[in-house]
């Protein structure tokens, strides 16, 4: 099974089936978060690697097509 690489834009499930939505900071575009439903909404997310270690592999749901100019 390849290995799930992290990108903006994506949604991802963890170990318990929990959907989760990848984003990057605006200031740091290659510092990738996390956040889903259970988060307020004023909250900024958890870093991406620590959703994965917290609550286990994640795998890939949906990954929109890029968008090209």
């Amino acid at each position: 099974m390849p290995t799930y690489a992290p990108r903006a834009g994506d949604l991802v499930r963890d170990a318990d089936d929990e959907l989760w939505f990848v984003y990057a900071s605006e200031a740091h575009p290659t510092h990738l978060y996390g956040i889903n439903a259970s988060y307020d909404p004023g909250q900024t997310g958890q870093p991406i690697k620590a959703v994965a270690n917290q609550w286990g592999p994640l795998r890939l749901e949906h990954r929109p097509a890029s968008i090209t100019s």
